[in-house]
């Protein structure tokens, strides 16, 4: 459960993790590239267990990349 609504792992391609100097986020992927990802801020959560729990569940998606609005965001801070 994330913001009041269930989800369930099957409705996941994979994830992957964004992690910065200034913050870390799990990104769940949704198999429709229509649908954008399922952003978690990781405030509290290690990277390395949170890899290893998601991993137990989901594939990692090694090839997924900030984008470069995303860059801009962080880096501009908006």
């Amino acid at each position: 459960m994330y913001d009041g609504q269930f989800y369930r792992w099957d409705a996941f391609e994979g994830f992957w993790i964004l992690a910065t100097p200034t913050r870390n986020e799990l990104h769940l992927a949704y198999p429709s590239k229509r649908k954008s990802e399922l952003v978690i801020q990781m405030t509290t959560l290690s990277v390395d267990e949170t890899r290893i729990l998601i991993g137990s569940f989901l594939k990692e998606l090694t090839d997924r990349k900030e984008t470069l609005v995303d860059i801009f965001t962080r880096v501009a801070k908006l």
